[in-house]
């Protein structure tokens, strides 16, 4: 067993990777935020509606083809330029099979859900998949090497020149056609810049064909039955209530799901190279997905139900009147988001493990699972089943993760209890005072001013309950060591970092 250096090493760049990536979506978040609020008051549901069930089966029909070889890249050890060739070639034929397929069914798809101008969207979108296939596989590096400040203006950059062309266009021509300019703008951007930022150059090769498809075919697998997953909620809105239902349910779960797509995509995918790199040291890996995921709970956990605490304010104020029934959708379905961190953090641990079969038969059982649990709601209950059926499906999906993941491990579940439970009860008390002070699921009255100064009010009176609580309960079991002393260390380093700058500052300017 090799020791604590390396291990520590590995947890340090993965800790600065995560940052820059988290970095990385906030930046697009707020950029994408900005975008919606102008979007939401130019354009209507519909509009809005129209793209998701496009992108939305565009993106179906690519995971006929994805093969994941950008992780296989990452998690090998030492990858050849035959290896980065025939990625790039791969990924090039299966986006041409995928753009093909798109334009053939583009025009049955419009007249599946009875809207003509799905064609051109679709169509659209076909040549955005043929331009995004070109990209430079040699930004793989940029993973490999925890590079990730490179990461950050590769995506930043153009989802910024992206916004920047949709709300131009939706004020000189308000359409549906907005998005898709932003969507485009930002594939060619990506392709430009990946070519400027590393000077490596792919050529069409298929010699490391039989070396890829071992840990592809299953990542091809969980692709196909994971975008059938996600993507059964839109499928069954549009068919059975239409495309303004598909545009209020995709805000609602677009606001819902903030907290684990702004905070745990970003540090799965750090944690990626990162437990690949420490399962090459033959560091031990139990301990650090236990302490990982006691972290990131203690982050989705207050956030995902701060988010259905406040969602009237936080709905009315960011989109109008016009989304009102996203209140109801964002409240369900973010308490369930909550959970999200489990399949997120132990899904990456397996594929790092080289074990993506076993992400594969996840997704099998919970597609199978969650299909019947959207439809029949919908049929009876209309969105609000929706996010019900949402809802226990993620729920249904956690379970079975943590029960693969701690028998992998052979970890006791009771690890899991006693990491969770002080920032599972500090959630508690939090939601308790917030909806004894009347700022927790409860409809504020619609004066911008006063709305927004009682959002703010929610927001600090719930982030100082849930700090007090927790920190008292951790002192209270004799400050084990866990996420809490994750979080005090990295807020002492990041201190004494800051302190260290100003007076290397204070000395040059006294020089």
């Amino acid at each position: 067993m090799s020791s604590s250096k390396p291990s520590d090493a590995i947890a340090a760049k993965t800790a600065a990777g995560a940052g820059w990536i988290i970095g990385w979506r906030m930046a697009t978040r707020v950029m994408g935020f900005v975008s919606t609020l102008v979007l939401a008051r130019l354009l209507v549901p519909a509009d809005f509606g129209l793209v998701a069930l496009g992108t939305g089966f565009a993106q179906a029909v690519d995971a006929l083809s994805m093969m994941g070889v950008w992780d296989a890249i990452v998690r090998e050890e030492n990858p050849g330029r035959e290896m980065y060739d025939t990625a790039f070639t791969v990924n090039a034929l299966r986006s041409l099979l995928t753009s093909g397929i798109i334009f053939a069914l583009s025009w049955p798809v419009a007249q599946f859900f009875g809207d003509a101008r799905l064609n051109n969207i679709l169509l659209a979108l076909a040549i955005g998949i043929i331009i995004g296939s070109l990209e430079n596989i040699g930004t793989v590096d940029f993973r490999r090497d925890f590079a990730f400040e490179k990461e950050f203006q590769l995506f930043v950059v153009p989802r910024l020149a992206s916004v920047i062309v949709t709300i131009v266009c939706a004020v000189i021509w308000p359409s549906y056609w907005d998005l898709v300019a932003g969507l485009m703008t930002n594939r060619v951007l990506r392709v430009i810049f990946s070519y400027t930022m590393h000077p490596f150059r792919p050529r069409a090769s298929l010699a490391g064909w039989r070396h890829l498809f071992s840990f592809s075919f299953w990542t091809w697998v969980t692709s196909i039955v994971g975008l059938i997953r996600n993507r059964a909620d839109s499928f069954a809105i549009g068919r059975l209530m239409g495309a303004t239902a598909v545009g209020i349910f995709a805000v609602g779960n677009e606001v819902a799901s903030l907290p684990s797509t702004e905070l745990v995509e970003p540090i799965s995918r750090a944690l990626f190279p990162g437990f690949s790199a420490a399962i090459h040291s033959g560091s031990r890996i139990a301990d650090s997905y236990l302490r990982v995921l006691a972290l990131t709970f203690m982050v989705t956990m207050p956030t995902g139900l701060g988010v259905s605490l406040i969602a009237d304010p936080l709905v009315r104020l960011a989109f109008g009147t016009k989304w009102l029934a996203a209140i109801p959708l964002v409240e369900i379905i973010a308490l369930a988001a909550t959970l999200r961190v489990v399949a997120y953090v132990s899904m990456t641990l397996f594929g790092a493990q080289g074990v993506p079969r076993v992400n594969a038969w996840i997704s099998v059982v919970s597609t199978i699972v969650r299909v019947p649990l959207l439809v029949v709601p919908i049929m009876y209950y209309g969105l609000i089943g929706a996010a019900l059926g949402l809802a226990a499906a993620t729920v249904f999906e956690e379970a079975l993760c943590v029960l693969v993941a701690f028998q992998r491990l052979h970890l006791k579940l009771s690890a899991l209890v006693r990491a969770l439970w002080r920032p599972t009860l500090a959630s508690a008390v939090m939601a308790g005072v917030m909806v004894a002070a009347g700022l927790g699921w409860t409809s504020f009255p619609f004066q911008p001013g006063g709305a927004i100064l009682r959002l703010l009010a929610a927001i600090s009176l719930g982030a100082a309950v849930f700090t007090a609580t927790l920190l008292l309960a951790w002192l209270a079991s004799g400050r084990p060591v866990g996420a809490e002393t994750d979080v005090l260390a990295g807020v002492r380093k990041a201190v004494f970092g800051l302190v260290r700058r100003g007076r290397r500052l204070a000395t040059s300017v006294a020089g």
